[in-house]
Protein backbone atom coordinates (compact mmCIF):
# COMPACT_ATOMS: atom_id res chain seq x y z
CA UNK A 1 0.00 0.00 0.00
CA UNK A 2 1.22 3.17 -0.96
CA UNK A 3 2.12 5.78 1.59
CA UNK A 4 -0.38 8.62 0.29
CA UNK A 5 -3.11 5.97 0.46
CA UNK A 6 -2.20 4.93 3.66
CA UNK A 7 -3.13 8.31 4.77
CA UNK A 8 -6.03 8.94 3.08
CA UNK A 9 -7.41 5.58 4.60
CA UNK A 10 -6.23 6.51 8.10
CA UNK A 11 -8.10 9.79 7.57
CA UNK A 12 -10.96 8.85 6.75
CA UNK A 13 -11.58 6.09 9.56
CA UNK A 14 -10.08 8.24 11.91
CA UNK A 15 -12.15 11.02 11.19
CA UNK A 16 -15.05 9.10 10.41
CA UNK A 17 -15.70 6.12 12.40
CA UNK A 18 -18.70 5.73 14.40
CA UNK A 19 -17.82 2.48 15.97
CA UNK A 20 -15.19 4.08 17.79
CA UNK A 21 -16.86 7.42 18.82
CA UNK A 22 -19.25 5.58 20.14
CA UNK A 23 -16.60 3.23 22.59
CA UNK A 24 -15.44 6.06 23.69
CA UNK A 25 -18.76 7.62 24.42
CA UNK A 26 -19.86 4.53 26.32
CA UNK A 27 -16.89 3.92 27.97
CA UNK A 28 -17.41 7.41 29.21
CA UNK A 29 -21.15 7.44 30.33
CA UNK A 30 -20.86 3.99 31.78
CA UNK A 31 -18.12 5.18 34.24
CA UNK A 32 -20.19 7.64 35.22
CA UNK A 33 -23.25 5.32 35.61
CA UNK A 34 -20.97 2.63 37.65
CA UNK A 35 -19.86 4.97 39.96
CA UNK A 36 -23.32 5.87 40.88
CA UNK A 37 -24.49 2.37 41.19
CA UNK A 38 -20.92 0.85 42.34
CA UNK A 39 -22.44 1.61 46.48
CA UNK A 40 -25.56 -0.79 45.91
CA UNK A 41 -22.67 -3.87 44.72
CA UNK A 42 -24.12 -3.48 40.93
CA UNK A 43 -22.42 -2.39 37.13
CA UNK A 44 -25.04 -0.87 35.07
CA UNK A 45 -25.01 -3.43 32.60
CA UNK A 46 -26.30 -5.61 35.44
CA UNK A 47 -28.90 -3.05 36.24
CA UNK A 48 -29.95 -2.21 32.92
CA UNK A 49 -30.40 -6.67 33.08
CA UNK A 50 -32.92 -6.64 36.47
CA UNK A 51 -34.64 -3.66 34.82
CA UNK A 52 -35.27 -5.47 31.68
CA UNK A 53 -37.15 -8.39 33.67
CA UNK A 54 -38.73 -6.23 35.76
CA UNK A 55 -40.28 -4.49 32.93
CA UNK A 56 -41.46 -7.37 30.94
CA UNK A 57 -41.91 -10.24 34.05
CA UNK A 58 -40.16 -13.53 33.98
CA UNK A 59 -38.64 -14.33 30.39
CA UNK A 60 -36.06 -16.81 28.65
CA UNK A 61 -32.45 -15.85 27.83
CA UNK A 62 -32.59 -15.68 24.32
CA UNK A 63 -35.74 -12.43 24.54
CA UNK A 64 -33.63 -10.93 27.05
CA UNK A 65 -30.45 -10.98 24.91
CA UNK A 66 -32.10 -9.55 21.82
CA UNK A 67 -33.99 -6.86 24.03
CA UNK A 68 -30.72 -6.00 25.44
CA UNK A 69 -28.33 -6.90 22.21
CA UNK A 70 -25.89 -9.09 24.23
CA UNK A 71 -24.54 -12.76 23.37
CA UNK A 72 -25.71 -15.24 25.23
CA UNK A 73 -22.93 -16.11 26.98
CA UNK A 74 -22.29 -12.73 28.19
CA UNK A 75 -25.94 -12.31 29.76
CA UNK A 76 -25.33 -15.87 31.22
CA UNK A 77 -22.56 -14.87 32.89
CA UNK A 78 -24.37 -11.36 34.08
CA UNK A 79 -27.30 -13.49 35.38
CA UNK A 80 -25.73 -16.05 37.42
CA UNK A 81 -23.91 -13.43 39.39
CA UNK A 82 -26.95 -11.35 40.03
CA UNK A 83 -28.74 -14.44 40.74
CA UNK A 84 -25.85 -15.02 43.58
CA UNK A 85 -26.56 -11.49 45.05
CA UNK A 86 -30.30 -12.62 45.05
CA UNK A 87 -31.68 -10.09 42.69
CA UNK A 88 -32.78 -12.90 40.02
CA UNK A 89 -34.45 -16.11 40.34
CA UNK A 90 -33.35 -18.64 37.60
CA UNK A 91 -35.64 -21.71 37.39
CA UNK A 92 -35.46 -24.51 34.55
CA UNK A 93 -38.93 -23.63 32.07
CA UNK A 94 -39.67 -27.44 31.79
CA UNK A 95 -38.55 -27.30 27.85
CA UNK A 96 -34.90 -28.64 27.80
CA UNK A 97 -32.10 -26.51 28.26
CA UNK A 98 -34.04 -23.44 28.85
CA UNK A 99 -34.76 -21.42 32.00
CA UNK A 100 -36.87 -18.55 33.02
CA UNK A 101 -35.45 -15.60 34.65
CA UNK A 102 -37.58 -13.34 37.25
CA UNK A 103 -36.56 -10.54 39.37
CA UNK A 104 -37.07 -11.55 43.37
CA UNK A 105 -38.62 -8.95 46.08
CA UNK A 106 -34.93 -8.03 46.92
CA UNK A 107 -34.09 -6.94 43.36
CA UNK A 108 -36.75 -4.86 43.14
CA UNK A 109 -35.87 -3.24 46.59
CA UNK A 110 -32.45 -2.69 45.31
CA UNK A 111 -33.84 -0.97 42.19
CA UNK A 112 -35.91 1.34 44.32
CA UNK A 113 -32.48 1.69 46.51
CA UNK A 114 -30.49 2.48 43.64
CA UNK A 115 -33.09 5.04 41.55
CA UNK A 116 -31.69 8.03 43.33
CA UNK A 117 -28.15 7.34 42.36
CA UNK A 118 -29.27 6.39 38.71
CA UNK A 119 -31.15 9.75 38.74
CA UNK A 120 -27.97 11.75 39.47
CA UNK A 121 -26.03 9.41 37.21
CA UNK A 122 -28.63 10.54 34.66
CA UNK A 123 -28.41 14.04 35.24
CA UNK A 124 -24.34 14.02 34.99
CA UNK A 125 -24.63 11.96 32.03
CA UNK A 126 -26.74 14.66 30.69
CA UNK A 127 -24.38 17.53 31.22
CA UNK A 128 -21.35 15.78 29.68
CA UNK A 129 -23.47 15.28 26.21
CA UNK A 130 -25.80 18.04 26.17
CA UNK A 131 -29.60 18.17 25.66
CA UNK A 132 -29.65 17.84 21.72
CA UNK A 133 -26.94 14.89 22.15
CA UNK A 134 -28.74 12.79 24.77
CA UNK A 135 -31.81 13.28 23.08
CA UNK A 136 -30.44 12.14 19.67
CA UNK A 137 -29.19 8.57 21.24
CA UNK A 138 -32.62 8.42 23.44
CA UNK A 139 -34.14 8.62 20.13
CA UNK A 140 -31.88 6.25 18.14
CA UNK A 141 -31.58 3.79 21.43
CA UNK A 142 -35.62 3.92 21.26
CA UNK A 143 -35.62 2.91 17.79
CA UNK A 144 -33.60 -0.19 18.85
CA UNK A 145 -35.66 -1.14 21.86
CA UNK A 146 -38.70 -1.07 20.08
CA UNK A 147 -37.37 -3.54 17.03
CA UNK A 148 -35.91 -5.42 19.89
CA UNK A 149 -39.38 -5.51 21.48
CA UNK A 150 -41.44 -6.10 18.48
CA UNK A 151 -38.92 -9.44 17.95
CA UNK A 152 -40.02 -10.41 21.45
CA UNK A 153 -43.25 -10.21 21.06
CA UNK A 154 -43.73 -11.55 18.00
Amino acid sequence: MESTEKEKILKDIIGNCIAARIRVLDRAVSSIYNKAVRPHGLKITQMNIIVVVSAFGPMEVKPLCRILNIDSSTISRAITLIEKQGYLKIEPSGQGKNYIISVTEEGLNLLQRAYPDWKKAEKEATDLLGQETTMAIRSAGDKMLLAAMTKYSA
